[in-house]
């Protein structure tokens, strides 16, 4: 995500440690869609190289689905810290 800021005008990425298949490939798909929406040029090249140009992300306005796994990184911590916390409701898709 910061490869826009670096000095080149073109930055070639490419994941090494690859086997067969990215554990994380759906979230590598909505990185680069969530950066072609912030007006960054990300371009898929292979399964393993994205060529990224140098940018400046712009401000836009998006929705953002409820994501229930985001949620636990902050019940984690507030369970790990001693504290508690009443989740009243979370409404699905």
């Amino acid at each position: 995500m910061s490869a826009p800021y670096f000095p080149n005008d073109e930055t070639l990425i490419e994941i090494t440690d690859a086997t067969d298949s990215i554990a994380s490939e759906s979230f590598i798909d909505m990185t680069i869609e969530l950066m072609n929406s912030f007006n960054v040029s990300v371009e898929r090249v292979s399964r393993t190289k994205f060529r990224v140009k140098k940018g400046v992300y712009k401000c836009s306005i998006i929705e953002i689905e409820p994501d229930a796994t985001a949620l636990t990184y902050d019940l984690l911590h507030i369970g790990l810290n001693g504290g508690s916390l009443e989740i009243k409701k979370i409404s699905s898709i």
